[in-house]
């Protein structure tokens, strides 16, 4: 029976590829999710282990008190303690050539800690610092420049970490000073390091005895803790950090297995009904049913085990290697190691597990073939709709609609448990929707066939549907990845319209502009208004030292502050004064610069902070107005940093404001997620569009008689080819357009399921997105179709109708 394993994966092999493919790219998916969950979390580990390197004893406060940096003293005291010193981190701000980067700091001796200087070395006086990759980065800065810090002049004499965005890297903060460069009253001592006079690679016993003394020496009032069981602390908060990480990122690669087991199981039915009278014939010199059923079982186990073998290689080579260009692990070495052989071995006997379960089905139906099965015709025609098609269209668009009403009376709640059970209804749903899919699909194809009324598009239609359940089986799976694609897309510009709208409503202008004290210079406003990045600009006039009810304001114009808002802000009427949270509306207060005063009507506005705007009437009336303010709108939010710095390098004493920041962070968050999720549900499609081009090339070995008869009726080469673009088209179109409606369904329902906070929730449809992914399934369709295709359209005519 193995001889007749390996003559049919060699005669079927071709049948075989697309199937190894969906195992391959599955297998590699799941390969580089759990390598980027694992990457991570070496990193982080190996961060978090350096930190205490050099030390065996770790001294922390009782109770969460404050360490006393004293006891150093005390500590070096102790038989058996080389050296004790305090882990001190504090903050500053750090200037170079007119910019501004705070970060945390650090000080600690050259013996403590991990010293990975990729630049000069460690600081070792008070006046000398070193800054890790990304502030000297930000700061355009590197050893031998000078950096002011609290009035301090700071010589730059290392560089260490990496300046990748995506790096965890060894570092202690964005600088490192040397012990005792940091006062008191601009740092803290997180925890005391203690050295044994034996050396960094004490055991543990040494370790206990040790901490034994130093507990002794200090009493109850500090907690004494050997390395060993510090770091085992830490990396348990952190191994379990890791393991919710991969958890949720296996959602996604879960996702492309499914959609391959439909794939392969697929693949199985059409080969075992194609080879139906092979297999009979077996029964026919003596083969039982379970070796005909083992047969089939055992091609799937090769099947599975090459393309397993081969997708964790490409998985695992890949994924080092974008743990590595990312910078989150810092050689390839580390980054294969970060994967590890016992996953490697686990995720292959996955994906042979799989491949194997799938085509179970299918082996056993095999083992069902009668003997007399012989004297029929292979090939697998037309098949009929079985009588479980009707319960799946009725059970399943009835299931459909009620799990959809209970996730839309979920949503409605917009809390945390109405969140949970809104996911919870709408995975139900989505499985109910795939079960009555699974019945009406081929329905689906033919409607969205109807426009086209050429004849080859008439006969594409009809040959989806001459074997409903794979071309169901087929669609389905391109349904699922659409699907999830799209809820992404909907939720994603939902949440950035809904966030837009309501800072539009709380900070209407993207940047602000003013001066510490008093107003802006002529030459701070020229060079203001050369910047680059700005879409509308205006000088907003008033008065720094006005009152309002006798409270300290600055009045600015609110018909100049009007002109660059993203959207549209009312001006002030005459009398009247634009106020924010410290004042009543409605209530009438006195408005005075020096001895000039006016009676305004305060109107609150939800936009407006600790300022109040005028109309330039009334600012008029209260004498002659400065220039206090310059704000713009930008063209694009992305590149508030680098317009952060400009306008600090044209003055120190500038102050920044406005929604840009805060806008800008939302929309990096939300398409850093839109693209890495998208991505990883991208793999689940490109499996389907295998499965396109698996459905088309047993579609073809099935026709050969039929494409013959048609070639030799007069159909040429690429009226054969276009024909099967047209089936590939229908199918994959339809796919999309159902995965889109379904997508779209559940984005809104997520939408309104969201206990945001904000006033309203804009529902925001990304019409452009999903038109692409509707041209992203055609090409994808034409370009899965190419190979069955050509295959089809060099059928010769003769040799086909020879063909049994």
């Amino acid at each position: 029976m193995n001889e007749i394993v390996r003559a049919n994966l060699r005669f079927h092999g071709r049948r075989y590829v697309a199937t190894g493919v969906a195992v391959m790219i599955a297998t590699a998916f799941v390969i580089a999710a759990l390598s980027l969950g694992n990457g991570a979390g070496a990193a982080a580990r190996s961060m978090f282990a350096d930190s205490y390197a050099g030390a065996a004893v770790v001294v922390t406060a009782a109770d969460d008190d404050t360490l006393d940096p004293e006891i150093v003293r005390d500590i070096d005291a102790v038989p058996g303690v080389e050296s004790a010193a305090a882990s001190v981190v504090g903050y500053l701000e750090m200037n170079f050539d007119g910019v501004t980067v705070g970060g945390t700091v650090s000080a600690l001796p050259d013996n403590f800690g991990l010293q990975d200087y990729s630049q000069g070395r460690a600081p070792e006086n008070n006046n000398e610092i070193a800054i890790s990759a990304q502030t000297a980065k930000a700061l355009r800065a590197g050893v031998g420049d000078t950096l002011r810090a609290d009035s301090r002049a700071l010589s730059i004499v290392g560089i260490f970490g990496s300046d990748k965005a995506a790096s965890f890297g060894h570092s202690s903060g964005s600088a490192r000073m040397a012990p005792g460069a940091l006062t008191s009253d601009q740092s803290w001592v997180t925890n005391i390091l203690v050295a044994s006079t034996e050396g960094s690679s004490v055991d543990e016993a040494q370790q206990s005895a040790l901490a034994e003394e130093v507990q002794s020496a200090l009493g109850s009032k500090y907690v004494v803790k050997t390395v060993d069981d510090v770091v085992a602390e830490g990396l348990a908060a952190i191994t379990s950090s890791t393991t919710q990480m991969n958890t949720m990122l296996m959602i996604f690669p879960l996702i492309a297995v499914a959609v391959a087991v439909i794939v392969i199981s697929t693949t199985f039915q059409v080969v075992v009904q194609q080879r139906q009278r092979e297999m009979a014939l077996l029964r026919c010199l003596g083969a039982g049913s379970g070796q005909v059923r083992n047969l089939v079982l055992g091609e799937a186990f090769i099947v599975g085990a090459i393309g397993s073998f081969l997708g964790v290689i490409a998985g695992t080579f890949l994924s080092a290697w974008g743990l590595t260009a990312t910078g989150l692990v810092p050689t390839y070495g580390a980054a294969l190691a970060a994967i590890g052989v016992p996953a490697m071995i686990v995720v292959f006997i996955l994906g042979v597990l799989v491949t194997v379960i799938a085509g179970a089905k299918p082996a056993l139906r095999s083992g069902k073939i009668a003997p007399i099965a012989a004297l029929q015709e292979s090939g697998a025609a037309v098949t009929a709709r079985t009588s479980g098609w009707w319960v799946r269209l009725i059970v399943g668009g009835m299931l459909t609609l009620l799990s959809g009403l209970a996730m839309l009376f979920a949503a409605a709640r917009q809390s945390e448990a109405g969140l949970l059970l809104a996911m919870l209804f709408g995975f139900i749903c989505l499985i109910n929707a795939i079960i009555f899919l699974s019945a009406v699909f081929p329905w689906l194809v033919r409607l969205v066939a109807s426009p086209w009324r050429s004849m080859l598009a008439r006969m594409a239609a009809g040959n989806s549907a001459r074997n409903p359940g794979r071309t169901a089986a087929t669609g389905t799976s391109i349904v699922i990845g659409v699907t999830l694609i799209t809820m992404m897309m909907v939720g994603a510009t939902s949440i950035r319209a809904t966030m837009d709208t309501n800072l539009d409503k709380s900070m209407p202008v993207d940047v602000e502009i003013s001066a510490d004290q008093g107003a802006l210079s002529t030459s701070q406003i020229e060079a203001l208004e050369k910047l680059g990045g700005l879409k509308e600009s205006a000088v907003v006039q008033g008065y720094d030292n006005a009152t309002l009810g006798g409270e300290s304001v600055k009045v600015l114009d609110g018909a100049a502050y009007a002109q660059v808002p993203r959207t549209a802000i009312t001006v002030p009427g005459a009398g009247e004064a634009f106020v924010g949270w410290a004042f009543s509306n409605g209530t009438s207060y006195q408005l005075c610069n020096g001895d000039k005063c006016t009676e305004v009507t305060a109107v609150a506005k939800p936009w407006v902070g600790n300022d109040v705007f005028v109309s330039p009437e009334t600012l008029g009336e209260l004498g002659t107005p400065s220039d206090m303010a310059f704000v713009a709108q930008m063209s694009n939010t992305k590149d508030v940093q680098v317009l952060g710095a400009d306008i600090q390098r044209i003055g120190n004493d500038l102050e920044v404001s406005g929604a840009a920041p805060m806008r800008a962070q939302f929309d990096t968050i939300i398409n850093i997620i839109l693209l890495v999720v998208v991505s990883l549900l991208g793999v689940s499609v490109l499996v389907a569009l295998v499965g396109v081009s698996n459905t088309l090339s047993l579609s073809v070995a099935e026709r050969t008689r039929e494409n013959g008869l048609l070639r030799a009726l007069g159909m040429s080469r690429g009226q054969v080819s276009r024909m099967l673009t047209l089936e590939a088209i229908f199918i994959a179109v339809t796919g999309a357009l159902t995965g889109i409606v379904l997508g779209t369904f559940f984005g809104v329902s997520g939408m309104y399921a969201l206990p945001l906070g904000t006033d309203s929730t804009i529902i925001a449809i990304p019409w452009w997105q999903l038109a692409v992914v509707i041209a992203v399934a055609i090409l994808a369709a034409v370009l899965a179709s190419w190979l069955p295709g050509r295959r089809a359209a060099r059928t010769s005519p003769v040799e086909a109708l020879a063909t049994e």
